[in-house]
């Protein structure tokens, strides 16, 4: 998720300071909130569907934070 994310941000901040539009950032970018999505869904029925606790609450929050990131900077990007 990390390598996926720092692809992105990276291509989207080299284009950007070059002040040039890139199409593949966009591709990029959607694959960075898919692997994102799947990592959370994974963490979500490791830590539901198996019955297991988390050792603080914190751990589930950083899980699905983002996921709640991604969402609403989709959001604003869109309004």
């Amino acid at each position: 998720m990390l390598g996926a994310n720092l692809l992105a941000g990276g291509w989207g901040a080299y284009f950007w300071w070059r002040r040039e539009p890139s199409v593949w950032f966009w591709y990029l970018l959607r694959v960075a909130q898919l692997v994102t999505v799947v990592t959370v869904l994974i963490g979500l029925f490791l830590l539901i569907g198996l019955g297991e606790k988390a050792p603080d609450g914190l751990h589930p929050l950083y899980g699905v934070l983002p996921l709640v990131i991604t969402l609403v900077s989709e959001l604003m990007r869109v309004g």
